[in-house]
């Protein structure tokens, strides 16, 4: 985390043990818009640049030399490889049952729609 910045968890923490005033500022950071600061400002330009905008436009760049269908079927891997990332990063735990239980079953799906894609086209 930021200097200075952290999740609504931590103020909530904290402010029990430093009195009523805090507790005031606990609740209003966890608002809508109470994460709002300029210790957040970098990595939300960082998060619609990076991630949004170059994402978006390699994934465009891949509809000129790749089939739309293929495409479309692996970004239905983006939460289970996003999980497993985060998990060997260390930022987050292992997976659940559900992330390890529904990434076959994506799989089979998106096979099935490749291979019927594959059929039509012939």
């Amino acid at each position: 985390l930021l200097e200075g910045a952290s999740p609504a968890g931590d103020v909530s923490a904290g402010a029990a043990e430093v009195g009523a005033e805090s507790k005031e500022a606990a609740v209003a950071a966890t608002r809508t818009f109470g994460w709002a600061s300029s210790a957040w400002a970098l990595p939300c330009i960082y998060l619609a640049v990076g991630p949004g905008v170059c994402g978006h436009t390699v994934l465009n760049l891949c509809l000129s030399y790749m089939d739309p269908l293929l495409i479309t079927l692996l970004l239905l891997f983006e939460p289970a490889v996003s999980a497993l990332i985060g998990w060997w990063m260390g930022v987050s735990d292992v997976p659940g049952l559900w992330t390890f239980a529904g990434g076959p079953v994506t799989l089979a799906g998106c096979i099935l729609a490749v291979v019927a894609g594959r059929r039509r086209e012939k």
